[in-house]
């Protein structure tokens, strides 16, 4: 079976400032598969190369920590998948999720 990820962005800033959190942690999960990375330097967003055999819509979360700060789940978001004899794809291109996180 073929699948065509989508590209899932997670922005994480600081709850009063808005400023970027460059080092967060972030967990992508559909409640089945799991994307995890480290945060690095600029440009301080997060992004995940997520698939799903199969049509249907499938909701990510996304669980965010970071040193001095404390840990934050972003609402639900929905990526609606086609399917295909053999494969599937992404219909569109999911809106990036923004985590604010408090101290």
């Amino acid at each position: 079976m073929v699948t065509a990820g989508a590209g899932l962005r997670v922005d994480v800033v600081d709850a009063t400032t808005t400023t970027p959190i460059c080092d967060a942690q972030v967990t992508v999960s559909d409640g089945v598969t799991s994307y995890a990375e480290m945060g690095g330097g600029p440009p301080c967003t997060h992004s995940f190369g997520v698939d799903h055999p199969g049509g249907g819509i499938v909701y990510y979360t996304a669980t965010v920590t970071a040193a001095g700060y404390q840990p934050a789940k972003s609402d639900p978001v929905a990526i609606t998948w086609n399917s295909w004899c053999g494969g599937s794809s992404a219909a569109a291109e999911p809106p990036p999720l923004t985590v604010k996180l408090s101290h």
